[in-house]
């Protein structure tokens, strides 16, 4: 049943809309961690699990990590298959585009949990250990702070 507010034409598009991008994230996300799995890049600014916790050590950035994306490789197959479902449910019955939205919105909130069990459990775990700036890090923005300067110069 559509919401009253919305026409027929807007509430199809708000479905194709959120449907996609719903889908898009999954997939996203999907595709993300099974690089990340299989590649296991290196210390970064770009791409990972990045917070003041994960890139104060290569020992804790491994560990956050590996569990952030096992936990997305795990779970977003189930969230895609769920918005996907939905998605073609939305169509076909002319559901509110809420459902969607609903969908989308939980895929997205279980990271949540998952970001405060790295954060947490990690600075449990990691306690003891030295902190202090990773050298790789350092080196790597000093040269690009280089080759900027550089290419103003």
């Amino acid at each position: 049943m559509p919401l009253t507010f919305l026409s027929p034409i807007e509430n199809f598009s708000y479905i194709i809309t959120f449907g996609c991008v719903a889908i898009i994230f999954n997939l996203l996300f999907l595709v993300l961690g099974t690089i990340f799995i299989i590649k296991k890049p290196e210390l970064n600014y770009s791409f990972g699990y990045r917070s003041g916790f994960s890139l104060s050590s290569s020992k804790r950035w491994r560990w956050c990590n590996k569990i952030f994306f096992r936990f997305t490789t795990v779970s977003q197959p189930i969230f895609l298959i769920i918005n996907i479902i939905i998605f073609t449910l939305s169509l076909i019955y002319e559901w509110s585009f809420a459902w969607i939205t609903i969908s989308f919105a939980i895929s997205i909130g279980i990271l949540i949990p998952i970001s405060l069990f790295i954060e947490i459990y990690g600075r449990h775990k990691f306690k003891n250990e030295d902190i202090g700036p990773v050298k790789p890090l350092v080196e790597n923005e000093n040269s690009k702070k280089q080759e900027i300067d550089d290419f103003f110069s």
